[in-house]
């Protein structure tokens, strides 16, 4: 069924084969790579508190802290800002 549905993509959209030959393969290499370097990106909760402490918001509280997530071996921390009423 798969060849057919190729076949029939091919015959009747030209950029379809160079994106079911290439594009399609390709994607879980895509997103491996983006997920690692997301978590590259993540600050530490030192880093996030020195990112919140000079702050000029009097209005705004910060909550930071750590969650435990399913499937990574340790904690991810989180900052969420808050209006204060």
């Amino acid at each position: 069924m798969s060849h057919k549905v190729c076949q029939i993509l091919s015959d009747g959209l030209p950029f379809a084969n160079p994106v079911l030959t290439y594009l399609v393969p390709l994607t879980p290499l895509i997103v491996l790579w983006d997920g690692i370097v997301s978590m590259l990106r993540i600050y530490s909760p030192k880093e996030m508190q020195n990112l919140t402490a000079n702050l000029q918001a009097p209005d705004y509280f910060w909550e930071l802290g750590q969650i435990k997530v399913r499937g990574i071996p340790d904690r991810l921390p989180y900052l969420i800002g808050r209006a204060i009423p």
